[in-house]
């Protein structure tokens, strides 16, 4: 998976955050003025569909690696994002890269 297609995933996943807390926040409101909740977890779960989030990000596994920063005190990137970590760790927290090496 390219970087565009995971941007496009991560926007998609935000919009329907953004939708998913307004259906939250409609039931609340209706529950403290001791109304029936407008939406049910149907409801919710369109949301997937709505957004195209039914196959999972993880179908395609995005292989990266940690590059070490010259003229820092042990100061990794992502090789697919750039984003800047203290440490190496198994993914990217950022892109979501997997950073573990290939068996061979």
């Amino acid at each position: 998976m390219n970087y565009e297609k995971l941007l496009e995933m991560k926007r998609k996943m935000l919009c329907a955050e953004i939708e998913m807390n307004g259906l939250k926040a409609e039931n609340e409101q209706r529950s403290v003025n001791q109304q029936p909740m407008t939406y049910s977890e149907g409801d919710f779960y369109r949301l997937i569909d709505k957004y195209d989030l039914g196959i999972s990000i993880k179908q395609e596994i995005i292989k990266g690696e940690w590059l070490e920063i010259e003229n820092s005190l042990k100061k990794y990137k992502c090789s697919i994002c750039g984003k800047e970590k203290q440490y190496k760790d198994n993914f990217c927290p950022n892109c979501g890269a997997d950073m573990r090496r290939k068996e061979e």
